[in-house]
C-alpha cells in the first residue's frame, strides 16, 4: 500500500509542477520525470495512467524529448499493457 501511495503522491508532484510552471517555466518537467512515472506504473500494469504521460511528455517536458526517450515510453506502454493482459488492446 506504501508504493502504491508513492505513486500518488508521484503524480500530485508531477501535477503541481505544471501548474507551478505555466508562471515559472523553468520548473517545467524534463523527460525524465514522465518516464520515472512512466516506469512505476508499466510495473503495476496501469496502462491509462502510462497511456496519459506518454500522450503528455512531447508537448509538457522541458527540454528535447529525444528518439530514446519517445522509444523508452513506447517501451513501458507495452510492458504495462503486458502487465495488464492487455496487448491486443494497445494503440501507440
Amino acid at each position: 500500500m506504501l508504493w502504491h501511495s508513492g505513486l500518488k503522491e508521484g503524480l500530485l508532484l508531477l501535477e503541481e509542477m505544471l501548474q507551478l510552471s505555466k508562471e515559472k517555466k523553468d520548473l517545467r518537467p524534463k523527460p525524465h520525470v514522465f518516464l520515472s512515472l512512466m516506469r512505476a506504473f508499466a510495473a503495476k500494469g496501469d496502462i491509462e495512467v502510462v497511456q496519459k504521460l506518454h500522450s503528455e511528455m512531447i508537448p509538457l517536458a522541458s527540454g528535447p524529448v529525444t528518439p530514446q526517450h519517445r522509444v523508452e515510453a513506447d517501451e513501458l506502454l507495452i510492458e504495462a499493457a503486458v502487465n495488464n493482459g492487455q496487448v491486443s488492446d494497445l494503440v501507440i
